[in-house]
């Protein structure tokens, strides 16, 4: 194991950010730790990093144990960090930036070392250039890079691609990825974004209000999200509020049959993808067709009702228009029921 987590406990004040958090990461393995703003995420990074002092639990690096108790300075902990401002050293150049942590080399490793970065993070043509002049995208591989040098056992990566263009992201996702992996590195990257997950890491941690609600591969918490903010965010489902009754789910968007066994008025979150929702003209219906949206190879179908909405996708949508009533049809296997 590269990183393990035993049961981490943090709060700033009296306000709790992160309740006994547990994983592993394995030795060259990618992990995102995914979550929305204020969940705690970053504030594990800086536990790590040794940017806050551990309160409660324990944390396993290479030829390192952190607790409580027993601590060690950020300068000693064998981890490179990339945060989301990428910190370059303007008066430096690309190569100088990253052999900044090589000074206990001689000159003809640094050279070597920096040379071999440069190749692999496609910045050959770049190493006398200085940081103003080179892209958001270009100054992320040199920050990269420049963490890699010293060749830690861990990197750790703090929201990485907040400050890169949209269009770049996808890119620079590949680039990140396949530099870790070509160095065998292994990394902790702390991100919102679910795309930055699904795209990098080999497994996901997922944490909600101080709490890890998943941990596994992309595909199992596609597939299988144990969470509703999973569901939502990750697994693209969309979630309404329902009352678990005589084996059915009621909501404003109708009743439907369910093989969930709770107790009797039950309040549930139920979650369904868009394109797995039936329309079904019905003039009674309070369920409205507020809007239609081309959406490339499906139709996306805006509905309301009692001042909630919802959205279907449809290949096909002769005989739906705006303004009609519709019901609508999900099956019992198309439905995940949070209660």
């Amino acid at each position: 194991m590269s990183i393990t987590f035993h049961s981490i406990q943090h709060a700033y004040t009296d306000e709790p950010v992160l309740r006994d958090i547990s994983f592993a990461v394995e030795s060259g393995e990618i992990v995102c730790v995914l979550g929305p703003s204020g969940s705690g995420k970053s504030t594990l990074l800086k536990l790590v990093a040794g940017l806050e002092t551990l309160q409660a639990g324990r944390i396993e690096l290479p030829d390192l144990e952190i607790t409580p108790k027993r601590s060690s300075p950020p300068e000693r902990r064998p981890v490179g960090l990339v945060m989301q401002e990428h910190a370059l050293f303007p008066h430096f150049t690309v190569a100088a930036n990253i052999s900044f942590g090589l000074q206990k080399l001689d000159r003809s490793e640094q050279a070597e070392r920096v040379t071999s970065l440069l190749a692999l993070a496609g910045l050959e043509l770049m190493a006398d250039r200085y940081p103003h002049t080179l892209s958001g995208g270009q100054q992320q591989r040199v920050a990269l890079a420049r963490a890699l040098a010293p060749k830690p056992a861990v990197m750790l990566l703090d929201e990485p691609f907040a400050s890169i263009d949209v269009l770049l992201r996808n890119r620079l996702r590949s680039d990140t990825r396949q530099l870790l992996k070509a160095s065998s590195t292994t990394a902790l990257l702390v991100t919102h974004d679910p795309a930055d997950a699904m795209a990098l890491a080999d497994r996901i941690a997922v944490i909600v209000a101080g709490e890890l609600v998943q941990f596994g591969e992309p595909r199992t918490l596609w597939q299988a999200p144990a969470h509703p903010f999973v569901a939502e965010v990750l697994a693209g489902r969309q979630l309404f509020d329902a009352v678990f009754r005589q084996s059915a789910v009621m909501s404003v968007f109708g009743s439907f049959a369910s093989n969930a066994r709770l107790s009797e008025n039950t309040s549930v979150q139920i979650a369904v993808a868009p394109d797995r929702i039936k329309l079904v003209p019905a003039s009674q219906s309070p369920i409205a067709i507020i809007d239609i949206r081309f959406a490339g190879q499906q139709f996306t179908i805006h509905l309301a009702a009692e001042g909630q909405s919802l959205e279907a996708q449809l290949s096909d949508i002769r005989g739906l228009e705006i303004g009609q009533s519709v019901a609508i049809e999900i099956a019992p296997d198309d439905m995940l029921i949070y209660g």
